[in-house]
């Protein structure tokens, strides 16, 4: 039956199928290959989230900074980063500070002076007293043979040596009281001691690389800012994971994890060390009348010696890290 009018018409006859050409193939083939992508794509996420536990990490390896004790212009820096050092070798060397001479010194030459000329005068009375006393014996002799006791010989021998006695006496009075007095102008007067006065030769604790250098010739070193960093030789690398609480329960010393770094290269590490806190000291913190659950952070080693040189090629780079539950 069929319907017509002058604009359109009807009909319940088959209309055949379409023409196939490669175009139209290509564009049906297109639609299935995406869609089967994102099917797989999606379930590959959704096996991955039951399967494994993934995370970011920061390679690190362990460096040494070195700083002068004194601090001052530096007057030679013979290394820049990159270069390799010997252990004892010379690094940099600071100038002296100029102020190397007390405030008291005057004063305490002067007492130094006094204390050795009363020294001089105590041993040179001892000695004059010990001498009397010496003779002493000759004049009691000859006073018990002649009974000159109360003779005036006897008496001046004896005023002339309670005369030295006293004068002694006197002499070791003084000597304490100005010893005393160094010592207390010495504790109360900053002692400088022979670094502040000569120059600062700064060396290499032991063999290694220089990572940095913080100041150029001719500026200003401050005590105990670090002048120079150095990292040892052969140093080990290793990566800090941190990690969701949640992932605890998956852990263990010795579980491989699969890295990639941010140039796309991949390595295996193994856990070396476990620790329930990422942070030092563990802060309590509440969502509401919830405790809010800290990360965890996991150190994780090489698992050959000889990628511990090509990890360390990533220093301090975020790094995504994945282990099977």
């Amino acid at each position: 039956m069929r319907l017509r009018n002058r604009k359109s018409f009807l009909t319940s006859l088959p209309e055949g199928r379409p023409e196939r050409t490669v175009l139209s193939q290509v564009t049906h083939w297109t639609y299935i290959s995406v869609l089967v992508s994102l099917l797989a794509y999606f379930a590959y996420i959704g096996i991955s989230r039951f399967v494994y536990f993934k995370g970011v990490g920061i390679i690190e390896i362990d460096k040494t900074n070195l700083s002068p004790i004194n601090g001052g212009e530096i007057i030679s820096l013979k290394v820049e980063p990159g270069d390799i050092v010997r252990k004892d070798q010379i690094l940099a060397t600071l100038k002296a500070s100029k102020n190397c001479i007390r405030r008291n010194s005057a004063t305490e030459y002067k007492l130094k002076h006094d204390l050795s000329l009363l020294k001089f005068e105590k041993d040179t009375l001892a000695k004059q007293i010990k001498h009397l006393e010496k003779g002493n014996q000759k004049y009691l002799q000859r006073a018990l043979e002649v009974n000159l006791s109360d003779s005036y010989i006897y008496q001046d021998y004896n005023k002339k040596l309670a005369r030295l006695h006293l004068d002694l006496t006197n002499i070791n009075a003084e000597y304490s009281i100005k010893t005393r007095y160094l010592k207390k102008i010495q504790y109360y007067d900053s002692p400088v001691t022979s670094n502040n006065c000569t120059n600062e030769i700064m060396q290499t604790p032991f063999s290694g690389i220089i990572y940095a250098v913080s100041a150029k010739e001719n500026e200003f070193a401050q005590r105990g800012k670090p002048l120079v960093t150095l990292v040892k030789t052969n140093q080990n690398a290793r990566v800090e994971a941190y990690l969701s609480n949640d992932y605890l329960q998956y852990l263990h010393v010795g579980k491989e994890i699969a890295i990639q770094f941010p140039d796309g290269a991949q390595s295996r590490g193994i856990i070396h060390k476990i620790e329930s806190n990422a942070t030092l000291a563990a802060e309590r913190k509440w969502h509401g009348y919830d405790p809010v659950k800290t990360r965890v952070r996991a150190t994780i080693m090489p698992l050959d010696p000889a990628s511990h040189q090509k990890w360390g090629n990533y220093d301090r780079m975020l790094v995504e890290i994945q282990g099977v539950k």
